[in-house]
């Protein structure tokens, strides 16, 4: 029996599992609406999609919405779909996605795994019932579609809109500490906040068009990494660099014309330190911020972008700078990476440990014990300042972005107000979800910064 490896679902899964579902359901379904659905659920931290691979092929898919439910007092996972191509059945494939839905389960708590399915599928059925589902509960459809059109058709009006899901609520508590830390902020400023496993989250101006500043790394990593998955480029080829690539004078900037170092070199510069000249160079391998901006495209990051040496884009490079973002887009791309959904499931693996070797450490970071896991990326420019930090905290991994715009402070000391906001809200959100901490930092921690 071939090895099968479970993994998360991605954007090159996208033909396989329209062939799936069209399969299952014994019809052709539309392709535009599908991609639509399916590249905007792919980046959803609330659904999950997990392909089980063999010899290189896609052999298998199941999906699992979850939803915070009243009646059950906690998360609910459903699966709503589950196929293995015919020729590799019969080899516990389906259990196996079923299994990791479980694992995946047990993570974020669920309180139950649910599965509805067609009555007429009596195979089906006994399989879940083996797989020790109960048998608890009779579900009534009402086929709102046909509805819908019928309403349009008689009143010829504008149809309502009509979500998929309902609109998860804020965390109230923390919504009204965050509110008033940006009181009488001199400036613009956004937060976004997401509890990976219990779906709590926060929206301030969180749809907000801000400057990435440095931020922009982290899709131009996404873009340089999927050239290396292409094979168009080796994450440990040497690069020659030439004064001709020459910035500012960081460290890349520092090289002498001719010097050798390796991509992955310039790669964790870019990361760790920030470095702006390896940076640019990264996007120019990348195929410069027009190829990145297709990636993020595609992946269904439509607010975050590159502006800088990007044709077509220097308006937005004089409104924004370098790149520009939302901070629920740019929390959900750093979600996106930690769960292996970027390029590959081997790439975000290690786009994230790039980002979790973080020299600015002074402003949010300080506000976290030094002994929790971050993955973090910062930016600032004279009128903005914004960080990015997925922490993995005691009692559940959460995701933030802070970002600012239009700032009447500019100065670049440590009392700066978008700086003493990226701290403040730092440590409001630490202490939000880890009521029970005691840490502090350490008396003297501000010479540091």
């Amino acid at each position: 029996m071939n090895t099968v490896q479970i993994r998360p679902a991605h954007i090159t899964d996208e033909a396989t599992i329209y062939q799936f579902i069209c399969d299952l359901e014994e019809t052709t379904l539309d392709q535009p609406s599908f991609q639509g659905v399916y590249r905007q659920n792919l980046i959803n931290p609330a659904i999950h999609y997990l392909v089980a691979e063999q010899q290189g092929n896609v052999v298998g898919f199941v999906s699992c919405h979850v939803q915070m439910l009243l009646h059950h007092g906690g998360k609910v996972g459903e699966i709503q779909e589950l196929f293995v191509q015919p020729c590799a059945r019969n080899q516990g494939i389906g259990q196996q996605l079923v299994a990791a839905l479980k694992a995946i389960g047990v993570q974020e708590e669920f309180v139950n795994l649910e599965v509805t399915t067609n009555q007429k599928r009596t195979d089906t059925i006994r399989f879940y019932e083996r797989e020790a589902f109960h048998h608890t509960h009779i579900k009534l459809v009402y086929p709102m579609l046909m509805r819908l059109i019928l309403v349009l058709l008689l009143f010829s009006c504008s149809a309502l809109p009509v979500s998929a899901q309902s609109t998860p609520k804020n965390e109230a508590r923390l919504e009204q500490k965050l509110q008033s830390a940006l009181a009488g902020f001199r400036g613009n400023a956004g937060v976004y906040v997401y509890h990976i496993r219990t779906g709590k989250r926060v929206s301030i101006n969180a749809d907000t068009l801000f400057p990435t500043a440095s931020m922009i790394k982290i899709p131009i990593q996404c873009g340089l990494f999927d050239k290396i998955h292409k094979g168009e480029l080796s994450y440990n080829q040497e690069l020659v660099y030439k004064d001709s690539l020459h910035y500012d004078d960081g460290i890349v900037g520092s090289l002498k014309d001719g010097a050798r170092i390796t991509l992955s070199k310039v790669v964790m510069l870019m990361e760790t330190i920030s470095d702006n000249t390896g940076s640019l160079w990264c996007q120019a391998l990348a195929g410069g911020g027009t190829a990145i901006n297709t990636w993020l495209e595609t992946n269904g990051f439509h607010q975050t972008r590159v502006n800088s040496r990007t044709p077509g884009r220097e308006a937005n490079r004089g409104q924004y700078g370098w790149g520009q973002t939302t901070p629920r887009d740019m929390a959900n791309l750093l979600l996106y990476i930690r769960q292996g959904k970027a390029v590959s499931p081997d790439a975000s693996d290690e786009m994230y440990r790039n980002l979790g070797r973080q020299f600015w450490d002074g402003d949010g970071l300080s506000q976290l014990p030094p002994d929790v896991k971050v993955a973090t990326k910062n930016g600032a420019v004279n009128q903005s300042r914004s960080e990015v930090v997925l922490v993995h905290a005691p009692h559940g991994d959460y995701v933030y972005c802070v970002m600012t715009k239009n700032q009447q402070d500019q100065s670049w000391e440590r009392t700066n107000e978008g700086y003493a906001l990226l701290r403040t809200v730092g440590s409001i959100v630490w202490h939000h979800f880890e009521p029970k901490s005691t840490w502090k930092p350490a008396d003297g921690y501000e010479k540091w910064w």
